[in-house]
């Protein structure tokens, strides 16, 4: 997607190009993601994963499984969008100052810890927004409804509930997920 956008008919090759290719594969991977987000977050608050998926069929149909799909999807596009974007920024202009053709493992390590990091921290609010939907999807009337009253009961700061631990543990993952990504690359995808 990333290269058809930068190498195509009009395609800008710079970051346009790669906030469009992170956020379509986002879209594309919340079939999968959405329910799964779902199972996990009602097995935060004490449910099995067997009770999850059968009380959540039983009492709303599949269609259950898919509980907070719009705030999921606000929480997970900008956040490939962002540290997609990012990373392959990041990686570039490290290239171009090392005057190298690609990154190493570890270089790929740095960059994606930085990108994760730096994306975890910018998007903390929406996923407080997609866990609280998630997790009590009739307390909320959608979106808003769930920024004011957070806001209104627990002050702006709430917004960032989670910061810290989701920083460090998208950062790694970040790291690792941009690591492996390149070493892939490297054996599987021609110049």
């Amino acid at each position: 997607m990333k290269r058809a956008l930068e190498d195509g008919e009009g395609g800008d090759g710079g970051v346009g190009a790669r906030l469009t290719a992170g956020a379509v594969a986002g879209l594309v991977s919340s079939v999968v993601r959405v329910p799964t987000e779902v199972i996990k977050t009602r097995r935060q608050v004490g449910a099995s994963a067997a009770a999850s998926v059968s009380g959540i069929i039983a009492a709303t149909g599949v269609g259950g499984l898919f509980a907070g799909y719009g705030s999921f999807l606000l929480r997970d596009l900008p956040f490939d969008a962002i540290e997609f974007a990012g990373y392959e920024t990041m990686k570039t202009t490290w290239k171009e100052f090392n005057g190298a053709d690609d990154v190493n493992g570890g270089e790929a390590a740095a960059l994606g810890a930085v990108a994760g990091a730096f994306t975890g921290a910018v998007t903390t609010p929406l996923d407080v927004v997609k866990t609280r939907l998630m997790t009590n999807p009739d307390a909320y009337r959608g979106v808003i409804d769930c920024v004011r009253k957070t806001v209104s009961e627990e002050g702006a700061v709430a917004m960032f509930k989670g910061l810290q631990p989701r920083v460090l543990w998208i950062g790694l993952g970040g790291g690792c997920f941009f690591s492996v990504l390149e070493t892939a690359r490297g054996v599987f995808v021609t110049p």
